[in-house]
């Protein structure tokens, strides 16, 4: 799995927010998989809030509007991450293929830092830079 930096627009929802990105050469429900375990075993509360491959099973005939495949092939996943802020921080998958590419979403700096702490050895271990 490579990591790349990602420079995906994401409106913050305060001026505190922080905002992390970041292209995962691995498929959207694998990483998502990875991602969730991780968190679990650092002692955060994980939800997946929306998968957008659960609601697209309920449709067997979805044409993807953006890449014109007969069936979409498109990933999105929203993840919320509970710790010791009131709201949770949320982790954005959005995947195609074998390339996801996830937006951390932090409610402050010390959310994010927890966050970070807890995703940079995996980040590291595939290649990200700080």
């Amino acid at each position: 799995m490579n990591v790349y930096a990602h420079t995906a627009p994401v409106e913050p929802r305060s001026p505190q927010e922080e905002v992390h990105r970041w292209e995962v050469a691995l498929p959207c429900p694998s990483l998502a998989r990875r991602l969730e375990t991780l968190l679990k075993a650092d002692g955060f509360r994980v939800y997946r809030s929306f998968d957008l491959s659960t609601a697209l099973a309920q449709l067997p005939e979805c044409r993807c509007p953006h890449h014109g495949s007969a069936q979409c092939t498109c990933q999105y996943a929203v993840i919320l991450v509970y710790g010791e802020a009131e709201e949770p921080a949320r982790l954005l998958l959005h995947g195609r293929e074998k390339t996801t590419w996830v937006t951390l979403d932090a409610v402050n700096h010390q959310q994010a830092v927890a966050l970070m702490t807890c995703l940079q050895p995996l980040l590291q271990e595939h290649g990200a830079r700080p």
